[in-house]
């Protein structure tokens, strides 16, 4: 009798500590939910219902946190809301998706997941409350409220996150809607303390997950978004006995995220163009918010505010669409973000969208932030849709969010159109999403197999200009000993040259991918690396010229997956494109690129210019020659100090010479931001959901713990007494080191 206890006392102590590591294993997803939440009480509502204003809820109600899209107008809301009263998701940009005419949880996993976290941030709500303060038609807002019903029913329910529920960008932007919705129902005949009890604990409880640090994200502007959703309820809810401490909590967090979200160039420092939207768009509600809630206005922000208002309107091509850096899409903005302006006392204005964006010219340099943007001509009073721009870049913040691995890249826009581009905005959740980050989405020279968080950093040192020509030059380190210079050089409305020259002490192979936007059709020239890529809409070439010191051939690939090259995202689907790769060697000493631009005649009529390249004793020193182009000849010659142009046509000649300017290396503000940011990382305490892990993991622990009892069943009778019970302890240390590694070390992710 004694030995069947101590055999079932031996399996219950197993049993035990399998369900402790399985505790142990799911206490902090759990936990990374939980929020104390205390009930609101009916004279909290009572005086929500009074104050604020409506006005100020309807202001609040606008300031929409949602990904950013252009203003749909009225009879687009209402098209929208009546699909949605169809049991239909339509969002601009995205397939039709069936959903239920009120919220359900199973469409919560419908569709992308942009379109996933869409539909989390209630934007079938937002559609029909919209719908309703048009039309005034009840069945909107019935329908609003019934989803805003369901919705709160759900989410009180859970104890885990499913899909993008407690996302913290779709908490965020599900604040404006609440708020929107509220400031309808308080003021109806069919007012319920029950729906408004459930509503006020959903935004309480929302609150708490925004404020919780664990959910804080630094990296990105959803950390903005975060703080401003806090900033809303607190000012919507004044009467919430949470609200002081939301308020202080994003004060806080805010003051400590601006010096590194937006630096004082005025470039938010997110690695792409599209980011600098929000820049305008988030810098701007939090201004507001801070009059609203009668917060002074720091000093110094409204002359960082301006600056961000300037970058991204002199980013902004007259087309309205912006060059594709980093996760950039290719849509157009034509209304522009909602701006504030100031008022008496430095307060900040109701938010307005202002389409009235200037025409820049010449050359706009940002060393901090790693942007060059050259605008040409130089004249203002040149019609805007006859202009080019052209940017460079060599960004890199290693920690920061929304990083495409492209330093060194150039961005060409002429003749109303793009010509040459990067991938864009690749698809969160896409399969190829982590090539699209990597080098091969760019046209920065690489090394092939390059990891997209190689060790390296970048800068530009020298550039030179006048009213027709732009000349810059850029320096990549790392990794290792890998050392790669570009200098771009745009002569008058028509020209780019781009000399990439390779110093390394490790023979490596390298590659270039030039893309061109989707819609051009590329074709070889009838010389050695020539190429013509043709609007055939619009009549318009451009002739790509390519040389290599080692004369290798450049080819043309299109979707190609592996290598990685010939994509542009366009909305929100990724794209053939035609795309030049040029394969050299770190052995090799340069590499050439030469794209002319030709709108006057018909392809297959185009000419190509023979272009020549001399690489001198120096390595500052080298000599380029395009000859027989419209009967027009070029020289351009490169000294340690000045570039000198030499143009000649029949007629004419002429010559301009341009003196380096050194570009000083902005070593402190760089070394401040990137100490912020590794200040950040340490004191983050952020972490991401692992349930699919959890899952997983408790499988296999289960389907362990069986397998061995069933071994234990087995060979018990080959043991003696001492061994077997031998064996026993050291299951018991397995179990508990595993148990260890997998909490401590495998399901530890975040910051």
């Amino acid at each position: 009798m004694p030995k069947i206890n101590i055999k079932y006392g031996l399996l219950l102590t197993r049993t035990i500590v399998v369900i402790v590591i399985l505790i142990w294993i799911w206490a902090p997803e759990f936990l990374m939910w939980h929020v104390n939440l205390k009930t609101p009480t009916a004279e909290i509502i009572n005086e929500s219902r009074s104050l604020p204003s409506t006005s100020t809820l309807i202001e609040l109600g606008q300031m929409d946190l949602k990904p950013p899209s252009n203003p749909l107008d009225d009879s687009q809301v209402i098209r929208l809301a009546d699909k949605a009263l169809n049991g239909i998701l339509s969002i601009p940009g995205f397939d039709d998706i069936t959903v239920s005419p009120i919220f359900d949880a199973s469409d919560l996993s419908q569709g992308s997941a942009k379109q996933q976290l869409l539909f989390a941030s209630l934007i079938t709500v937002d559609y029909l409350l919209e719908a309703y303060h048009i039309t005034h038609q009840d069945k909107f807002y019935v329908a609003a409220m019934k989803s805003i019903q369901a919705f709160c029913n759900f989410e009180s329910s859970r104890f885990l996150d499913i899909g993008f529920l407690w996302n913290d960008h779709a908490i965020a932007a599900r604040i404006p809607i609440l708020i929107k919705f509220w400031s309808y129902y308080r003021d109806r005949d069919d007012f319920e303390s029950t729906l408004a009890q459930q509503l006020f604990k959903l935004i309480i409880r929302s609150g708490l997950l925004l404020a919780k640090p664990e959910h804080y994200s630094w990296r990105t502007g959803h950390g903005i978004i975060q703080n401003i959703g806090l900033l809303q309820i607190s000012a919507a809810f004044p009467f919430l006995q949470e609200s002081e401490h939301f308020r202080n909590v994003a004060i806080q967090r805010f003051s400590e995220h601006l010096p590194y979200y937006v630096n004082q160039e005025g470039v938010t420092l997110l690695h792409s163009a599209e980011y600098n939207y929000g820049g305008v768009r988030l810098f701007s509600m939090v201004m507001r918010l801070y009059t609203l809630s009668e917060l002074p206005i720091p000093e110094d922000w409204w002359g960082r505010y301006h600056k961000v208002v300037n970058f991204y309107d002199t980013l902004q091509r007259p087309d309205r669409t912006l060059p594709m850096i980093g996760d950039t899409r290719s849509i157009a903005d034509w209304f522009g973000p909602p701006k504030t302006f100031p008022l008496e006392d430095s307060a900040a204005g109701p938010l307005r969208r202002e389409n009235n964006k200037s025409d820049y010219a010449g050359l706009s340099l940002y060393p901090g932030s790693g942007y060059a943007i050259w605008w040409y001509p130089t004249d203002q009073s040149v019609n805007p849709l006859s202009k080019s721009q052209l940017v460079t870049t060599w960004s890199y913040f290693p920690g920061l969010g929304h990083k495409l691995a492209d330093e060194l890249s150039i961005l060409i826009w002429a003749n109303e159109r793009n010509w040459i581009t990067n991938v864009g905005y690749w698809p969160y959740g896409h399969p190829l999403r982590l090539k699209a980050e990597s080098w091969d989405g760019s046209n920065a020279p690489h090394l092939i197999d390059e990891n997209k968080s190689s060790i390296r950093t970048a800068r530009s040192t020298k550039f030179a200009v006048n009213d027709e020509i732009f000349y810059i030059k850029m320096i990549r380190n790392g990794p290792e000993n890998f050392m790669v210079q570009r200098e771009v050089i745009q002569i008058e409305k028509n020209i780019w040259i781009v000399l990439d020259k390779f110093d390394n002490s490790i023979p490596r192979n390298t590659r270039t991918n030039w893309t061109f936007f989707p819609d051009l059709i590329l074709r070889k020239g009838d010389e050695i690396n020539s190429f013509v890529a043709t609007d055939v809409q619009k009549n318009k070439s451009m002739i790509s010229v390519i040389k290599t010191s080692s004369n290798n051939e450049a080819s043309i690939l299109s979707g190609n997956v592996d290598p990685f090259a010939g994509w542009v995202v366009i909305d929100e689907t990724p794209m053939p494109a035609n795309t030049i790769t040029v394969h050299s060697s770190t052995e090799d000493d340069w590499q050439l690129a030469v794209f002319i631009l030709d709108d006057s005649t018909r392809y297959p009529n185009i000419v190509i210019p023979t272009v020549s390249f001399f690489n001198l004793t120096h390595d500052d020193q080298w000599e380029a020659t395009i000859t027989n182009y419209r009967d027009i000849n070029f020289s351009l010659s490169r000294t340690k100090e000045q570039i000198h142009l030499v143009t000649k046509d029949k007629l004419n000649h002429s010559e301009s010479i341009l003196n380096f300017i050194d570009i000083p290396y902005p070593k402190d503000e760089i070394s401040a931001i990137n100490q912020l940011v590794q200040s950040a990382y340490e004191k983050s305490t952020r972490r991401v959901p692992l349930i699919s892990y959890r899952v997983k993991i408790s499988y296999l622990l289960l389907a362990l713990f069986v397998l061995q009892e069933f071994c234990l069943l087995v060979v018990r009778k080959y043991f003696i007494a001492i061994t077997y019970y031998r064996v026993q302890l050291a299951i018991l240390i397995f179990w508990l080191g595993a148990g260890a590694g997998l909490t401590e070390y495998y399901l530890v992710a975040g910051k």
